[in-house]
């Protein structure tokens, strides 16, 4: 079955695309929405660089209860006092390894 429009319907549907298209170019980016994780408890492994690190960080800021999971303590410690001090919060555990049972 083939389908088949009429050249009418091919400029309606483009036009609606066009207008579509200006519309988001001067309304600008959609807004960055920000939930809610005020008193939550959140797992993180590998928080102590890269992105695991900028994770806690956020959620920390956000409220968030941080459980750091490191590898390579020492390392995992000095992540723990960076991030204490650039969010002043204390809501932050780090272990050493994590086994959930």
């Amino acid at each position: 079955m083939a389908l088949r429009a009429s050249a009418c319907m091919l400029a309606s549907f483009f036009f609606e695309w066009f207008v579509l298209q200006v519309i988001r170019l001067f309304t600008g980016p959609t807004r960055k929405v920000e939930e809610d994780v005020n008193g939550k408890v959140v797992v993180i492994t590998g928080a102590n660089g890269g992105l695991g690190k900028f994770s806690a960080t956020e959620l920390v800021r956000r409220g968030a209860k941080i459980v750091m999971g490191c590898r390579n303590m020492s390392e995992g410690k000095k992540a723990l006092e960076e991030i204490r001090l650039s969010t002043g919060s204390d809501a932050l555990v780090c272990y050493h390894g994590i086994i959930i049972s």
